[in-house]
């Protein structure tokens, strides 16, 4: 696997704000679109989701991406997509302790409404 749950969407938050916010931080808002995106692409039982968001938010972890540079990891994951000939590997949750690893986002999942 190339990469683990949460740091897909958390490297390019990185890369975008240049490291501004810290590992953890990123990697956060990462575990968090994932389980949003798992649970619209029904991979992800919505109360899975919800713990998940609850446990983050409880320590105090941002869970979305800043609306400014939304666009921008977007774009950094689409260019992650193209290098790996079209493979993403999302990560995302099935139960807890459960992942599934998803070669390209889920076509039935707009970013915006999981960003």
């Amino acid at each position: 696997m190339d990469t683990n749950f949460g740091h897909c969407v958390g490297h390019a938050i990185e890369a975008v704000l240049r490291y501004e916010w810290l590992h953890g931080e990123c990697v956060s808002v990462g575990i968090a679109v994932a389980c949003r995106a798992g649970e619209r692409s029904g991979l992800t039982s919505s109360s899975v989701s919800h713990r998940v968001h609850k446990v983050l938010g409880g320590l105090g972890l941002p869970i979305y991406v800043p609306m400014e540079i939304s666009e921008q990891v977007w774009q950094h994951l689409e260019n992650i997509g193209n290098v790996r000939n079209g493979e993403l590997n999302l990560v995302v949750p099935g139960e807890i302790g459960e992942a599934l690893v998803l070669p390209q986002w889920p076509a039935a999942v707009s970013w915006e409404e999981v960003a």
